[in-house]
């Protein structure tokens, strides 16, 4: 069994690298249950170690927390196997077995690799722009300058399904009292709250792919993500929630996110121009420009004994009025 822990890029590679099936009974797993394993088992001691390798004729550097040495197993498998040191034909077998994967969770590793490093540009950007280092119109004066290719690669956002069972928090009494009601208002309650948490944990692009699972015991919802690193999975909050599933959104619905894209942005925009506290106009920032020097003004008509507001952008010169 595995002591170390791995980052979520490192699991994903190697759990898609296996087509998502366990290495030593070739069932399929879902990545909730998915763990890794060490062919060598890590608690090995040095000098037996130094042995095994000389024998297999294996680097005398062989690491035994890289890919070369991990495999996805469901926890039964992992458990039957546990620190167990197989016959040296047995490992030799099962390594170049695994070898033949290497590049595939190489491959895998630069894809996610590449969402991490987009996702880490971008939010950078993003804390330019909310300094006021970066104005829109600088970033839209930048866009302009740069050449599209003539046919751009369709974006496939990664979609990832979250899952909890509703009957059993209820029965715990693991929610607060109010989302305790019922399962439809708990379902509800659990939704709401992943949504929130996500905004404001992950600053990606995300969007919800369809209508979450409900079937009277466990809740399910399935968000796209653009751009993320997913080793932000790991640091993200959601005690109630487990991760069931993760895979491309292609793989997933056999199309491309063409059409979903722009909803996440325009979402993305409603996110971050709403103000709740703003019980007038509900904006916090500057619909047209992001900036948040709004200036709000209101002025009564006694005679028809009706009161108008007024809001103005004051860089950009946005008006809005209601009365």
């Amino acid at each position: 069994m595995s002591v170390a822990r791995f980052n979520m890029k490192t699991r994903v590679a190697i759990w898609k690298a296996n087509d998502r099936k366990c290495f030593f009974c070739s069932e399929p797993i879902e990545f909730r249950n998915l763990e890794i394993d060490h062919v060598i088992p890590e608690s090995i001691v040095p000098s037996q170690l130094t042995g095994l390798l000389a024998r297999l004729k294996l680097a005398p550097d062989f690491d035994l927390n890289t890919t070369n040495n991990l495999v996805p197993t469901h926890h039964d498998c992992n458990r039957r196997k546990r620190d167990v040191l197989l016959e040296d034909n047995a490992t030799l077998f099962f390594l170049n077995m695994w070898a033949q994967k290497q590049d595939r969770i190489r491959h895998e590793s630069e894809k996610h690799a590449k969402a991490a490093s987009h996702d880490k540009h971008l939010i950078a950007i993003s804390r330019f722009i909310e300094k006021g280092e970066l104005t829109k119109n600088e970033v839209l004066q930048f866009l302009s300058t740069i050449r599209l290719a003539q046919k751009p690669a369709p974006v496939d956002p990664l979609v990832v399904t979250f899952g909890t069972n509703v009957t059993e928090l209820l029965a715990t009494k693991s929610l607060p009292i109010a989302a305790r009601s019922d399962y439809v208002n708990a379902c509800d309650w659990l939704e709401n709250d992943l949504l929130f948490k996500i905004s404001g944990t992950l600053p990606v692009l995300a969007h919800r792919t369809e209508a979450s699972g409900r079937n009277g015991e466990t809740l399910s919802v399935r968000i796209a993500f653009w751009n993320l690193d997913l080793d932000r999975l790991d640091n993200l909050e959601i005690p109630h929630w487990s991760i069931l599933e993760i895979a491309q959104f292609s793989e997933l619905y056999g199309t491309n996110a063409d059409d979903l894209l722009p909803k996440a942005v325009v979402k993305a925009h409603a996110n971050v121009v709403a103000d709740p506290w703003d019980t007038v106009f509900g904006v916090g920032r500057c619909p047209r420009c992001g900036s948040q020097k709004l200036m709000r003004s209101s002025a009564t008509d006694h005679q028809h004994d009706e009161t108008y507001h007024t809001i103005t952008c004051e860089e950009c010169g946005w008006l809005e009025w209601t009365q």
